[in-house]
């Protein structure tokens, strides 16, 4: 019995690919330690994006804050989106006890951040609409 083949769109242009036709069923269908592996990686490079960009990100953003400057729309979004991506891996990966003590951690961090950047400096007086006034 003659092997059947179908002609798929190859990534090179002009190039038409031949590979063994194959039930949908049987096409790259990890094993379950396969998955397991591969989730693995994907959430050490979570961490490890969190580590060398997202948190020295945060960390500069909070000096700023406690040295007087205003927070940012851009820096805003920065937390808001750091917070976001551990938020997507949790819904993924919700037992991971790695990603949820970071995200809560990181969470903290953030709103502190934000807490302090919209609350009045001591030594400054309240702006006006940062006191009740008598009625």
């Amino acid at each position: 019995m003659a092997e059947d083949t179908t002609v798929y769109e190859s990534p090179f242009p002009g190039t038409p690919h031949h590979a063994p036709a194959m039930p949908p069923s049987d096409r790259e269908v990890p094993f379950p330690q396969d998955r397991e592996s591969q989730a693995q990686q994907i959430i050490a490079q979570i961490l490890r994006d969190l580590e060398v960009h997202r948190l020295p990100e945060a960390l500069a953003i909070r000096d700023q804050t406690a040295s007087g400057e205003p927070l940012s729309d851009e820096d805003a979004a920065c937390l808001t989106s750091t917070i976001a991506v551990l938020d997507q891996a949790l819904g993924l990966w919700p037992n991971h006890q790695d990603l949820r003590c970071t995200r809560e951690n990181v969470a903290r961090l953030c709103d502190h951040i934000m807490t302090r950047a919209h609350s009045p400096r001591s030594g400054e007086r309240p702006g006006r609409g940062d006191r009740l006034e008598p009625v």
